[in-house]
């Protein structure tokens, strides 16, 4: 009888352990997130990403996390930049968004990059990137060249930022200038002046 009994409760037991590893150990990819499992022990081992499906959670070993796939905004704004021309200087105002990119590559780097990062630490990180980019780039135009309406100043901020954003998982979903002013020897220069200057319509 007792043997039944201890049977049974194994039996029981078993139950327990297979519903909590199946059930409860069981991790889905959420809409608009990217499933991170990582070793606990292992800091060598690279965690692995899931977007979409799901996988087990071995308990004990391994732990889990999420990314979230939301655009985050950033404004950035940058005072007295250096153009070609070392007489001439701008302020200018810049809106950019982007998010962590869902190719294999760009998953790998955000897993090891921005793991349990919240959102507002990896604006930081984005935005510093940027600003550093930013000043190269406006350092490479002259002055008549760093304006809004000009594509190809435009179409080099995306091109030179975007690499430097993948090495960190994210992609670049949008960029653009949105207020600039400009300085001759320090001094502000009306839009007009300025204009009327280089020519410019």
């Amino acid at each position: 009888m007792l043997d039944y009994l201890s049977l049974g409760s194994l039996s029981f037991l078993a139950i327990i352990f297979f519903f909590f590893f199946t059930v409860l150990r069981y991790k889905y990819s959420i809409p608009g997130n990217v499933l991170i499992v990582f070793d606990k022990f292992s800091k060598n081992k690279k965690p692995k990403c899931y977007h979409g499906g799901g996988t087990y959670v071995l308990p004990f070993i391994q732990d889990y996390t999420y990314l979230s796939l939301k655009p985050i905004s950033s404004i950035i704004y940058l005072s007295k930049c250096l153009t070609k021309n070392k007489d001439y200087r701008v302020n200018i105002r810049l809106f950019f968004s982007f998010c962590i990119g869902t190719d294999e590559k760009l998953l790998n780097f955000a897993s090891e990059r921005l793991i349990r990062m919240p959102e507002t630490e990896i604006n930081i990180l984005a935005t510093e990137i940027i600003k550093e980019q930013l000043i190269f780039i406006i350092a490479s135009f002259p002055p008549e060249k760093t304006t809004i309406e000009n594509k190809e100043f435009v179409e080099t901020i995306k091109i030179t930022i975007e690499p430097e954003l993948n090495k960190i998982g994210l992609i670049l979903i949008s960029a653009s200038a949105t207020k600039i002013d400009y300085f001759e020897k320090n001094k502000l220069l009306k839009e007009d002046d300025f204009r009327q200057k280089f020519n410019l319509k």
